[in-house]
């Protein structure tokens, strides 16, 4: 039955044409604004507890109009740093749009030294430096795509799915409004309310 589903979004969605959006600041907070190419955007967050080395995964997918097409959370025992958890969210969020059939997308998180190190040129052959070409070898799966930073005020969807994943050892994916925790979350960031 979910291979089903999988298989009709996909083909729903390669038919629909999308768009990368960008943030607007208005009364200094920012809400999706939709441009004209071809992309989804992908909002990666993770929360992390260091007392007990676990880690939350939020992420958003959305379409042109800003409206949810996926959501996921899952948690993960066992992470020693934010930099890991982070680099976790990230590579998720690339396998998810990967799962989707989603080759064009804007990943977008708050984590500025991931984000900085995923767009480096350069090759990291340190220990961390594994983790990051990893995901690097991911992104030609997503040709046209790019991985850019976002301050949290504008990833305040994938934030509050983290934090929701925390509670829970269940992995979940919602295609479609995802958890109603977090529905009146998407109606604020959407519309740049509050």
């Amino acid at each position: 039955m979910a291979i089903v589903e999988l298989d009709e979004f996909k083909t729903i969605q390669l038919k629909k044409p999308n768009s990368v959006g960008r943030e607007v600041a208005i009364e200094g907070r920012q809400c999706w604004k939709m441009l004209d190419c071809s992309f989804y955007k992908a909002n990666f967050d993770a929360a992390f507890d260091k007392g007990s080395e676990k880690m939350g995964i939020g992420i958003v997918i959305i379409d042109r109009n800003g409206d949810v097409l996926a959501t996921l959370t899952t948690s993960k025992d066992k992470v020693g740093s934010v930099f890991h958890a982070k680099c976790y969210a990230l590579s998720r969020a690339l396998r998810l749009c990967e799962e989707l059939g989603m080759e064009q997308v804007l990943f977008k998180g708050d984590a500025k030294s991931v984000v900085h190190a995923i767009n480096s040129r350069t090759e990291d052959n340190s220990w961390m430096g594994q983790v990051i070409e990893y995901m690097k070898s991911l992104l030609p799966a997503h040709d046209s795509s790019t991985t850019i930073f976002s301050y949290r005020d504008s990833n305040v969807v994938a934030h509050t799915l983290a934090k929701l994943a925390m509670k829970s050892d269940a992995k979940s994916i919602w295609l479609g409004e995802g958890p109603k925790e977090i529905l009146s979350v998407i109606v604020k960031d959407k519309y740049g309310i509050g």
